[in-house]
């Protein structure tokens, strides 16, 4: 379902995780303003989000962790906020996910660290703080990691000599 680079405004409402095999959803470059709809944690099928450059706020729904297949999940340019769930940590098969340009806060779960496929990690230009997690090492396959424009703190030297 592709219906990025157009002018829709509104909500995204649960009927899109009425459709059935639903493999991939990009509304990027839209208008759509809410929330990301917490029934797509249940649509099984689903292999990648796009919803970036769009005016969605709130949370990320912590159902999206249900999604053991998602490969590429892109919220970023948006205006969502609190923290980054734990549930993260479950999208196992994720490669890329861009969180960027948004206003999540606190710290990044530990549970990132177990994403040992995802190669892209951008959360540039947010509000996130402490620490970066030491489970962060574990990212074998990580090839490009942004926190840029953040209050992190701490050291970076494990990241380094990993992989």
């Amino acid at each position: 379902m592709y219906f990025q680079y157009n002018k829709l405004t509104g909500f995204i409402g649960d009927h899109i995780c009425k459709v059935q095999h639903l493999g991939a959803i990009d509304l990027g470059q839209n208008q759509l303003s809410g929330s990301v709809p917490n029934c797509l944690g249940n649509v099984t099928f689903l292999r990648e989000i796009h919803m970036d450059s769009n005016k969605l706020s709130s949370n990320i729904p912590t159902s999206l962790g249900n999604l053991k297949d998602l490969m590429v999940l892109d919220l970023s340019s948006n205006n969502m906020v609190g923290s980054l769930p734990p549930e993260i940590g479950n999208l196992k098969a994720v490669i890329q996910m861009d969180l960027s340009m948004n206003q999540f806060s606190n710290g990044i779960p530990r549970e990132i660290g177990g994403l040992q496929n995802l190669m892209h990690l951008s959360l540039r230009h947010n509000k996130l703080q402490g620490s970066i997690p030491d489970s962060m090492s574990n990212m074998i396959a990580l090839e490009y990691l942004d926190i840029s424009h953040n209050n992190i703190s701490g050291t970076i030297c494990y990241l380094m000599y990993s992989g």
